[in-house]
């Protein structure tokens, strides 16, 4: 069984280490952008754990699971579709452009 929540709300921002060293580079602004949306993603419009650990125990109850569960919100729910129909080089760029890259 594959459970793909999307960003849950949790503390694991916090826990995110900035690993890029060089505040030099030409890439930086880029990347703490990124970085930054990322975070923000996650503390401001993240799911409820709750509500995952509630589809979960749905799940685990059901007498015949589905292979995949999707709980995210629907710009990531439509991400997997766009993944699995898509060439995954232009899905890549659809995904750089989205994230600013």
């Amino acid at each position: 069984m594959n459970v793909a929540p999307g960003d849950v709300k949790t503390d694991v921002v916090s826990r995110r280490i900035d690993s890029f060293n060089d505040r030099n580079s030409i890439y930086f602004k880029k990347y703490y952008k990124t970085w930054k949306g990322m975070n923000e993603d996650v503390e401001v419009g993240g799911i409820d754990p709750i509500k995952v650990s509630k589809l979960i125990l749905k799940i685990i109850n059901k007498k015949n699971p589905k292979i995949h569960y999707v709980v995210g919100k629907p710009l990531q729910k439509f991400s997997i579709i766009l993944k699995k129909i898509l060439p995954d080089l232009v899905f890549e760029k659809i995904l750089n452009k989205f994230n600013g890259l």
